[in-house]
C-alpha cells in the first residue's frame, strides 16, 4: 500500500527467489512467462543452477531487494484483464 508521505514508491515481487519458470520445446528458460516474458536461458547451454544463478536474475533480485521496479518491468504492459495491474509486482 502506497504511503501518503513523500517517500518514494516501493515494489517488490517474490518470483526472482521462489521461481516461475518455463521451458520450451527448444529448451529456452523463460522467468515469469505469464508477465516479463525473459529469456533467462537455455538448458542445451547451461544447467538449471547457471540459469537460477544468471546475472539477469541477480540483477532483478538487486533492484526487488533495494525497492526498486526492475526497468525490464517498466516496460511491461499491463495484466490483459483491464486492472492496470503489473503482475506479482506490488507496492510496499
Amino acid at each position: 500500500m502506497k504511503s501518503n508521505s513523500s517517500e518514494p514508491t516501493r515494489y517488490f515481487c517474490t518470483l526472482p527467489w521462489t521461481g516461475l519458470f518455463s521451458i520450451k520445446t527448444n529448451l529456452d528458460v523463460t522467468f515469469c512467462p505469464c508477465f516479463l516474458q525473459m529469456k533467462i536461458g537455455n538448458l542445451a547451454e547451461a544447467s538449471i543452477r547457471e540459469i537460477w544463478n544468471s546475472e539477469k536474475l541477480q540483477e532483478l533480485r538487486r533492484s526487488f531487494s533495494k525497492g526498486e521496479l526492475p526497468d525490464r518491468a517498466l516496460s511491461q504492459p499491463t495484466l490483459p484483464d483491464g486492472s492496470g495491474k503489473k503482475c506479482m509486482i506490488r507496492m510496499v
